[in-house]
Protein backbone atom coordinates (compact mmCIF):
# COMPACT_ATOMS: atom_id res chain seq x y z
CA UNK A 1 0.00 0.00 0.00
CA UNK A 2 0.96 3.36 -0.93
CA UNK A 3 2.33 5.61 2.26
CA UNK A 4 0.14 8.84 2.39
CA UNK A 5 2.66 11.99 3.59
CA UNK A 6 1.82 13.93 6.43
CA UNK A 7 -0.02 17.21 6.09
CA UNK A 8 3.14 19.00 7.83
CA UNK A 9 6.30 17.60 7.39
CA UNK A 10 9.35 18.97 9.32
CA UNK A 11 10.95 19.26 5.86
CA UNK A 12 7.95 21.16 4.31
CA UNK A 13 9.30 24.62 2.28
CA UNK A 14 7.74 27.71 1.26
CA UNK A 15 6.44 27.44 -2.27
CA UNK A 16 6.68 30.49 -4.64
CA UNK A 17 3.60 31.81 -3.97
CA UNK A 18 4.24 31.89 -0.32
CA UNK A 19 7.52 33.46 -0.43
CA UNK A 20 5.65 36.27 -2.98
CA UNK A 21 2.98 37.28 -0.24
CA UNK A 22 5.82 37.28 2.55
CA UNK A 23 8.18 39.20 0.47
CA UNK A 24 4.94 41.50 -0.23
CA UNK A 25 4.00 41.98 3.32
CA UNK A 26 7.02 42.75 4.29
CA UNK A 27 7.27 45.59 1.28
CA UNK A 28 4.20 46.71 2.64
CA UNK A 29 5.87 47.13 6.55
CA UNK A 30 8.55 49.01 5.20
CA UNK A 31 7.52 51.36 3.24
CA UNK A 32 4.76 52.24 6.00
CA UNK A 33 7.00 52.59 8.16
CA UNK A 34 9.37 54.79 5.63
CA UNK A 35 6.23 56.27 4.99
CA UNK A 36 5.63 57.25 8.47
CA UNK A 37 9.06 58.85 9.55
CA UNK A 38 9.14 61.16 6.27
CA UNK A 39 5.54 62.22 7.86
CA UNK A 40 6.83 62.65 10.92
CA UNK A 41 9.90 64.53 9.94
CA UNK A 42 7.65 66.22 7.68
CA UNK A 43 5.71 67.32 10.78
CA UNK A 44 8.96 68.68 12.66
CA UNK A 45 9.99 70.73 9.66
CA UNK A 46 6.31 72.33 9.04
CA UNK A 47 6.86 73.07 13.18
CA UNK A 48 9.91 75.10 12.58
CA UNK A 49 8.20 77.46 10.45
CA UNK A 50 4.89 77.81 12.46
CA UNK A 51 7.39 78.75 15.23
CA UNK A 52 8.42 81.58 13.62
CA UNK A 53 5.49 82.81 12.86
CA UNK A 54 4.37 83.12 16.09
CA UNK A 55 7.84 84.79 17.15
CA UNK A 56 7.23 87.13 14.36
CA UNK A 57 3.92 88.13 15.04
CA UNK A 58 4.54 88.72 18.61
CA UNK A 59 7.47 90.70 17.44
CA UNK A 60 5.11 92.98 15.75
CA UNK A 61 2.35 93.09 18.44
CA UNK A 62 5.06 94.55 20.74
CA UNK A 63 5.77 96.93 18.27
CA UNK A 64 2.00 97.60 18.03
CA UNK A 65 1.45 97.98 21.59
CA UNK A 66 4.69 99.34 23.22
CA UNK A 67 6.00 101.52 20.00
CA UNK A 68 9.38 99.74 20.40
CA UNK A 69 11.34 96.73 19.61
CA UNK A 70 11.21 94.35 22.47
CA UNK A 71 14.62 94.32 24.62
CA UNK A 72 15.61 97.88 22.87
CA UNK A 73 12.46 99.67 24.40
CA UNK A 74 13.97 102.32 26.15
CA UNK A 75 10.87 102.70 28.70
CA UNK A 76 10.57 98.86 29.62
CA UNK A 77 11.20 99.55 33.65
CA UNK A 78 8.04 101.71 33.20
CA UNK A 79 5.43 98.94 32.67
CA UNK A 80 7.32 95.79 34.54
CA UNK A 81 9.58 95.84 37.36
CA UNK A 82 13.23 97.14 37.31
CA UNK A 83 15.90 94.55 38.08
CA UNK A 84 17.46 96.58 40.00
CA UNK A 85 19.93 100.16 39.71
CA UNK A 86 18.91 102.77 37.52
CA UNK A 87 17.07 100.19 35.20
CA UNK A 88 19.65 101.06 32.51
CA UNK A 89 20.91 97.51 30.93
CA UNK A 90 24.67 98.35 32.10
CA UNK A 91 23.63 98.73 35.81
CA UNK A 92 21.26 95.97 35.87
CA UNK A 93 22.04 93.51 33.43
CA UNK A 94 23.38 89.94 35.27
CA UNK A 95 20.74 90.17 38.60
CA UNK A 96 17.56 88.34 36.93
CA UNK A 97 16.68 84.79 38.12
CA UNK A 98 14.42 82.51 35.89
CA UNK A 99 10.31 83.58 37.04
CA UNK A 100 11.40 87.20 37.51
CA UNK A 101 9.66 89.75 35.65
CA UNK A 102 11.98 92.69 36.19
CA UNK A 103 13.98 94.20 33.01
CA UNK A 104 16.02 96.83 32.24
CA UNK A 105 15.74 99.42 29.46
CA UNK A 106 17.45 99.03 26.27
CA UNK A 107 18.85 101.67 24.28
CA UNK A 108 16.22 102.63 21.98
CA UNK A 109 18.38 101.65 18.57
CA UNK A 110 15.62 99.82 17.29
CA UNK A 111 18.36 96.96 16.73
CA UNK A 112 18.27 94.12 19.33
CA UNK A 113 21.89 94.27 20.70
CA UNK A 114 24.70 91.56 21.20
CA UNK A 115 26.87 93.45 23.15
CA UNK A 116 24.11 93.79 26.33
CA UNK A 117 21.58 91.75 27.09
CA UNK A 118 18.56 93.28 25.01
CA UNK A 119 19.03 89.77 22.99
CA UNK A 120 17.73 88.11 26.00
CA UNK A 121 15.50 90.81 27.24
CA UNK A 122 14.01 90.58 24.27
CA UNK A 123 12.32 87.03 25.20
CA UNK A 124 11.46 88.18 28.65
CA UNK A 125 9.66 91.44 27.48
CA UNK A 126 7.68 89.50 24.85
CA UNK A 127 6.91 87.17 27.83
CA UNK A 128 6.14 89.87 30.32
CA UNK A 129 3.73 91.13 27.61
CA UNK A 130 1.94 87.90 27.34
CA UNK A 131 2.46 87.17 23.54
CA UNK A 132 4.32 84.42 23.71
CA UNK A 133 4.37 81.42 26.54
CA UNK A 134 6.91 80.80 28.75
CA UNK A 135 9.63 82.72 31.57
CA UNK A 136 13.17 83.72 30.37
CA UNK A 137 15.58 85.38 32.59
CA UNK A 138 16.19 88.30 30.65
CA UNK A 139 20.24 87.82 30.98
CA UNK A 140 23.23 85.78 30.07
CA UNK A 141 22.85 82.06 30.98
CA UNK A 142 26.88 82.07 32.04
CA UNK A 143 27.72 85.66 33.58
CA UNK A 144 30.37 87.45 31.68
CA UNK A 145 29.95 85.06 28.42
CA UNK A 146 27.75 88.18 26.72
CA UNK A 147 26.19 85.42 23.91
CA UNK A 148 25.37 82.51 26.65
CA UNK A 149 22.07 81.03 25.48
CA UNK A 150 20.38 78.31 27.17
CA UNK A 151 16.98 77.29 25.49
CA UNK A 152 14.21 77.26 28.16
CA UNK A 153 15.95 79.31 30.33
CA UNK A 154 16.77 82.79 28.68
CA UNK A 155 15.43 81.66 25.20
CA UNK A 156 12.96 79.83 23.91
CA UNK A 157 13.17 75.71 22.98
CA UNK A 158 12.51 74.50 19.57
CA UNK A 159 10.27 71.38 18.62
CA UNK A 160 13.42 69.55 17.50
CA UNK A 161 15.67 68.35 20.52
CA UNK A 162 18.41 70.58 21.14
CA UNK A 163 16.76 73.28 19.74
CA UNK A 164 16.68 76.72 20.60
CA UNK A 165 15.93 79.98 19.54
CA UNK A 166 17.83 83.47 19.60
CA UNK A 167 16.66 87.04 18.36
CA UNK A 168 18.86 89.31 18.24
CA UNK A 169 20.63 92.09 15.27
CA UNK A 170 23.14 90.63 13.03
CA UNK A 171 25.06 93.93 11.06
CA UNK A 172 27.54 92.72 8.03
CA UNK A 173 30.54 92.30 11.31
CA UNK A 174 28.75 90.55 13.69
CA UNK A 175 28.77 86.15 13.06
CA UNK A 176 30.98 86.44 10.08
CA UNK A 177 32.41 83.14 10.92
CA UNK A 178 28.66 81.59 10.43
CA UNK A 179 26.18 83.78 8.38
CA UNK A 180 26.75 85.65 4.89
CA UNK A 181 28.13 89.34 5.62
CA UNK A 182 25.38 91.56 5.65
CA UNK A 183 23.60 93.85 7.53
CA UNK A 184 20.95 91.27 8.18
CA UNK A 185 18.90 93.37 10.83
CA UNK A 186 16.92 92.37 13.76
CA UNK A 187 16.59 88.22 13.11
CA UNK A 188 15.42 85.11 14.66
CA UNK A 189 18.08 82.34 14.70
CA UNK A 190 16.84 78.80 15.08
CA UNK A 191 19.27 75.80 15.31
CA UNK A 192 21.30 73.75 18.00
CA UNK A 193 22.25 74.79 21.10
CA UNK A 194 26.11 76.04 21.36
CA UNK A 195 27.62 77.00 24.93
CA UNK A 196 28.69 80.13 25.35
CA UNK A 197 27.14 81.40 22.18
CA UNK A 198 23.66 82.24 20.26
CA UNK A 199 21.52 78.82 18.91
CA UNK A 200 23.30 78.78 15.46
CA UNK A 201 24.78 75.12 15.84
CA UNK A 202 23.73 72.17 13.46
CA UNK A 203 20.73 71.30 13.56
CA UNK A 204 19.11 70.86 9.91
CA UNK A 205 20.37 68.46 7.46
CA UNK A 206 21.13 70.69 4.48
CA UNK A 207 18.27 69.01 2.14
CA UNK A 208 15.51 69.63 5.27
CA UNK A 209 17.17 73.25 5.53
CA UNK A 210 16.53 73.65 1.81
CA UNK A 211 12.89 72.15 2.20
CA UNK A 212 12.34 74.88 4.42
CA UNK A 213 13.73 77.82 2.93
CA UNK A 214 11.90 76.92 -0.73
CA UNK A 215 8.93 76.58 0.86
CA UNK A 216 9.10 79.67 3.22
CA UNK A 217 11.29 81.81 0.90
CA UNK A 218 13.47 81.54 -2.01
CA UNK A 219 15.06 78.10 -1.33
CA UNK A 220 18.68 80.03 -1.36
CA UNK A 221 20.62 80.24 1.32
CA UNK A 222 22.30 83.18 1.19
CA UNK A 223 19.36 85.19 -0.04
CA UNK A 224 15.76 86.69 1.28
CA UNK A 225 14.36 86.29 4.42
CA UNK A 226 15.22 82.79 5.68
CA UNK A 227 19.25 82.55 5.17
CA UNK A 228 21.46 79.62 6.90
CA UNK A 229 24.97 79.14 7.81
CA UNK A 230 27.66 79.31 5.15
CA UNK A 231 30.46 77.42 6.00
CA UNK A 232 28.35 74.25 6.88
CA UNK A 233 25.08 74.04 4.70
CA UNK A 234 25.88 75.51 1.94
CA UNK A 235 28.57 75.48 -1.37
CA UNK A 236 30.04 79.06 -1.14
CA UNK A 237 33.83 79.29 -0.76
CA UNK A 238 32.83 82.70 1.27
CA UNK A 239 30.64 84.48 3.44
CA UNK A 240 30.10 86.32 0.43
CA UNK A 241 29.07 84.17 -2.27
CA UNK A 242 25.05 84.97 -2.10
CA UNK A 243 24.43 82.74 -4.97
CA UNK A 244 26.00 79.77 -3.67
CA UNK A 245 23.27 76.64 -2.89
CA UNK A 246 22.36 74.56 -0.31
CA UNK A 247 25.09 71.10 -0.18
CA UNK A 248 22.10 68.91 -0.24
CA UNK A 249 24.86 66.00 -0.45
CA UNK A 250 25.38 66.34 3.35
CA UNK A 251 23.09 63.87 5.10
CA UNK A 252 24.26 65.04 8.21
CA UNK A 253 22.58 67.92 10.78
CA UNK A 254 24.82 70.77 9.76
CA UNK A 255 22.39 74.22 9.91
CA UNK A 256 21.23 76.61 11.59
CA UNK A 257 18.24 78.87 9.72
CA UNK A 258 18.16 82.68 10.17
CA UNK A 259 14.64 84.20 9.50
CA UNK A 260 14.25 88.15 9.30
CA UNK A 261 12.47 89.78 11.62
CA UNK A 262 11.98 93.09 9.82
Amino acid sequence: MRRIPPLSSPHAAFTLVEMAVVLALIGLLVGGILGGQALLRSAELNRVTTEFASYQNAYNQFQVQYSAIPGDMLTATRYWNSAGGTGSDTTCRNTNSLGSTGTCNGDGDRLIDTASNEMFRAWQQLANAKLIEGSYTGTAYVSGQASSHRPGTNCPEGRIAGSGWSMLAIQSNHYTSTFFSRNHGNVAVFGGAISNDITAGGILAPGDAYSIDRKYDDGMPGTGKVETNFTTCTMASANTTYSAAYNTRIGTPSCALLFRLD
